[in-house]
This record gives structure tokens, C-alpha cells and sequence, in this order.
């Protein structure tokens, strides 16, 4: 009997978004899972078909080396393999009933590996997407037991869960090893570059942090936006847009500093859904400022007060200064008192052991050419 009460099966789904988001979490969650199902033998599994790497492999109460048996060793002679891709995905079924009798009598998976596993009554469930196979099954403790109601429906009322738990941890770890390799490259654009996931920002390049710095460009709750309430509508009303295909860029002006900038929307990984091209959950915004002011410093501001190890405030007052950009300004900008500012700029000159704001922005175009 499974003594399932609201609170069980609550932590349960708590777990496994959890290990969504901590892929380390699978094979605690997945123990917990087989210890409240009461079975023998559980195993979940995600593997990418074009490069083979394993997104989720968690194995409970098996040998150690039974993953790299069934992959390496019998994966090819595994007819279940193709029985099990050709259900629906996310449905619980009992092995038993797509196994005909050939096979278990002649297979050597039915003869050998699944014995000697003591691998039982298989229940399981086809939990493929995308270009991933995937896979979550359990067996009974003896081959004399049955799976009880109880644990049917128990097992099937975790599958949704664990299905988009699954495509959450892909998502996550794809996200991981290509900003390794991408924002590498990025970096060094004169473009600011705003990487996004389910609309919001998770990574900005050193020109994006410039404009940000510049002020007319703004993050509020994690979304970009503009400090114009009007430009502020129409930057939105762009990034929100739904269509299948990826819109063209628009234009938004900042007259008072008579800048143009260039938005475009980017679809880095689209995905192919029924022969038509879908968005991806993460998207990159490009920012283009076309005229205007001098484009921005900040890569090289940032790296002269990290040589100087200035502080957040001495860096803003620093940025502020070599940008032309009056204290009083920036005072406005921080809400704070212009005291406040100036003796934050008498430390980073201080610092910098200069006398004067012309011999802080000598020293500044002299780490620019030699320094960098």
C-alpha cells in the first residue's frame, strides 16, 4: 500500500523542479521517487541522438555499471528500444504487453540482461523530445509481484512533471555550454548584445553594459526597457511580439541626446516543429547606436578601475567624468547628495595619484594604449 497523502506528493514535484534547475539534484530525486513508489528498480534517462551526451542518467538499486553495459554492449540488440520510442510520449505502459513471445524466448536481453539485473516486470514511459531520447521506467522487487493501482496511478501523475522538468534541464545545460563558447565572441562587439531566456536577461556584453551605463537603456525586473515612457512602449511592444519569424529591427530615438539606436531581435537556436520554424526560449537582443555620442568607453573604464581597484561608486563617478558627463548630473542620476560625489571623485583621483581631472584622463588614454 502506498500511504500518498497531499504533502508527499507535493515534495515530490518540489524536488524535481528543483533538480530541474540543479541537474547535481536527479539522483537524490529520483531515489525519493523509487523509495515512495515502493519498487525494485528505477531508472530516468535523457540522451541527445546527434552527439550522444547524457543530460540525465539515474540509476537506483542496479549495478553501478549498468549504463555503460546497456549503451555500450546491448544498445543495438535492444528491441525494447523501438517499442519504447513508438509510444506516446509521457503515457505509462506495462513492457509486458509490447513484448511478444519471440523475443522473450530467442533476445538475449530477455534471456541474460534483464535476469541477471534481476530487472523484473518492467512499468515505463517513452519521454523523448525534440532530437533527445528519453526515458523513465521501473520494475517490480520480485518477479512474482504486480504493480499495484496505487503505484500505476502514483507513477503516471509524475510523469508531466518529470517531462518538463526534463526539457527544463536540456534548456539550462544547453544554455550553459554555449554561453562558454558565444559570449566569448560577443564580448568584443561594438554592439551591446543582450542574451535572454523565457524573457529575461541572463547575460550582457561589455557594450550593452555601456549602454546601460549611458542611462536611456534600463533593466527593470529583469526585462530591458527605456527610461521614456513613450520609446518605453514601443521597445516592449517589439520584444513581446509573437510571430513565428523573427521581426526586422526598428529605430528608437533619444532626441535630447540626438541618438539613434538600432534594436534587432535575434533567434539564435530556432527549433522545427511539424516542417515550420518555432522561437527558442533563449534570444539574443542586439543595440546598435548608429549616431550620437562617442561610443562608449566602457570596456576600457571598466578594466582601468579594476587595475586600480576602484570601487562600484568610484567606477560610476570614473565612467561619469571620461564620458563628459557632469557631477551634478550624475548626482541626479544616483539620487544623491553632489558632496557625496565629488568626494568619491577626490578618491579616485587619490588613487590614480593624480592632481587633476587632466591628468585623470592622461592617465586614462595612457593605459588605453599601453596599459589594455
Amino acid at each position: 500500500m502506498l500511504d500518498w497523502d497531499g504533502h508527499i506528493y507535493g515534495r515530490l514535484v518540489r524536488q524535481i523542479y528543483e533538480a530541474a534547475n540543479n541537474p547535481e539534484n536527479w539522483n537524490d530525486t529520483v531515489r525519493d521517487i523509487g523509495h515512495q513508489l515502493k519498487i525494485g528498480f528505477i531508472h530516468l534517462m535523457l540522451v541527445s541522438h546527434e552527439t550522444g551526451f547524457e543530460y540525465i542518467g539515474s540509476t537506483l538499486r542496479g549495478d553501478q555499471d549498468f549504463d555503460s553495459e546497456k549503451l555500450k554492449d546491448i544498445a543495438l540488440e535492444d528491441y525494447r528500444r523501438v517499442m519504447i520510442l513508438s509510444q506516446p510520449t509521457g503515457v505509462a505502459f506495462d513492457d509486458r504487453l509490447t513484448v511478444s513471445e519471440e523475443h522473450k524466448r530467442t533476445s538475449p536481453i530477455s534471456q541474460d540482461f534483464l535476469p541477471r539485473r534481476k530487472i523484473y516486470n518492467i512499468m515505463s514511459a517513452n519521454m523523448s523530445f525534440g532530437d533527445c531520447e528519453g526515458w523513465f521506467g521501473v520494475t517490480t522487487r520480485r518477479s512474482s509481484e504486480d504493480f499495484s493501482d496505487e503505484q500505476k496511478t502514483a507513477f503516471q501523475r509524475l510523469l508531466p512533471y518529470l517531462l518538463q522538468s526534463m526539457r527544463i534541464t536540456k534548456t539550462n545545460i544547453d544554455l550553459q555550454m554555449s554561453n562558454g563558447l558565444a559570449f566569448n565572441a560577443v564580448e568584443e562587439l561594438s554592439s551591446g548584445v543582450f542574451q535572454f531566456l523565457n524573457q529575461q536577461i541572463v547575460n550582457v556584453n561589455r557594450a550593452g553594459k555601456g549602454l546601460l551605463k549611458e542611462g536611456f537603456f534600463v533593466v527593470q525586473n529583469g526585462e530591458l526597457a527605456c527610461r521614456l515612457p513613450k520609446i518605453d512602449r514601443l521597445l516592449r511592444n517589439y520584444l513581446e511580439q509573437t510571430d513565428q519569424l523573427m521581426p526586422g529591427p526598428i529605430l528608437l530615438r533619444d532626441r535630447s541626446s540626438k541618438t539613434d539606436y538600432c534594436v534587432r531581435r535575434h533567434n539564435p537556436t530556432p527549433h522545427f516543429c511539424h516542417r515550420e520554424v518555432g522561437e527558442s526560449a533563449g534570444q539574443l537582443v542586439t543595440i546598435t547606436k548608429l549616431r550620437g555620442a562617442e561610443a562608449s568607453l566602457f570596456g576600457d573604464v571598466e578594466g582601468f578601475a579594476q587595475f586600480y581597484r576602484l570601487s562600484e561608486a568610484e567606477f560610476d563617478v570614473l565612467y561619469a567624468v571620461l564620458n563628459y558627463e557632469t557631477l551634478k548630473e550624475l548626482a541626479e542620476k544616483r539620487g544623491v547628495n553632489l558632496d557625496t560625489v565629488r568626494k568619491q571623485l577626490k578618491s579616485v583621483m587619490a588613487k590614480v595619484d593624480v592632481a587633476s581631472q587632466k591628468e585623470l584622463f592622461q592617465m586614462f588614454e595612457r593605459y588605453r594604449i599601453l596599459g589594455s
